[in-house]
């Protein structure tokens, strides 16, 4: 799992867009920023600013999450895609230019984990929206 300060914003971004996803086991790893706090929900950590705080009453408080560290299987899963193979396949199209005779370029060279080019695919399929580098947000595309 991609732990880099970089996922982690781009998934604190993007958690405006697609906002939580249900753990899809019980051993999902989320792993909060640094200088921040996590709170247990359900079986995952949400990533949450040292100050954000909301009142649950009684006196209580809980972390106001701003953001989650996505799975792969939850990016898929919220695809809709009923045939494994077309997703697949609409992926590698997504990864991959033009087939060269003896290589394959790139579309994706500052992803460095599934975990991006998944969340990058998603981001663009779902809400036509790509990653930029220069202002670590996601914009229109």
């Amino acid at each position: 799992m991609d732990k880099t300060p970089k996922y982690q914003k781009m998934c604190i971004e993007a958690f405006k867009d697609i906002g939580y996803i249900k753990p899809t086991t019980s051993s999902n790893l989320m792993i909060p920023a640094p200088n921040s706090i996590h709170s247990q929900q359900a079986d995952d950590f949400m990533l949450s600013f040292e100050d954000e705080f909301d009142n649950i009453g009684l006196g209580s408080t809980i972390a106001r999450p701003i953001g989650q560290l996505y799975q792969q299987d939850q990016l898929q899963g919220i695809m809709d895609y009923d045939n494994i193979y077309i997703l697949a396949s609409d992926f590698g199209d997504f990864v991959w230019e033009e087939p060269m005779p003896s290589h394959y370029i790139p579309r994706k060279p500052e992803c460095t984990s599934m975990e991006q080019l998944w969340l990058c695919f998603v981001m663009l399929e779902k809400y036509l929206k790509k990653w930029d580098e220069g202002e670590l947000k996601w914009t229109h595309s």
